[in-house]
């Protein structure tokens, strides 16, 4: 990933959709991000039936609150949870 001290992480995706979405839109308005899999045992997602690995988006943190809104607006995803973790981070 890019410096991790300046971006910042926007969302974790479990979905292609969702994932693939968010990242045409960060595209399309030249927000620079990066993406993290999370690595998940695949035998245990086999037998579980589920998508239990996610994708987490980071971008800079100078776009975070921005980004935030756009896809807020576009997709509905509310970020009060993620914004609750970090308050809590930085306590």
């Amino acid at each position: 990933m890019a410096d991790e001290k300046t971006y910042k992480k926007l969302v974790t995706l479990y979905d292609d959709f969702h994932l693939d979405s968010i990242k045409a839109m960060l595209k399309d308005e030249e927000i620079p991000f990066s993406e993290k899999k999370d690595e998940v045992n695949t035998d245990l997602a086999q037998i579980i039936g589920n998508q239990i690995s996610g994708t987490s988006l980071y971008v800079p943190e100078k776009f975070l609150q921005t980004t935030r809104k756009l896809i807020n607006t576009v997709l509905g995803i509310d970020f009060s949870g993620y914004e609750e973790e970090e308050k809590e981070k930085n306590n």
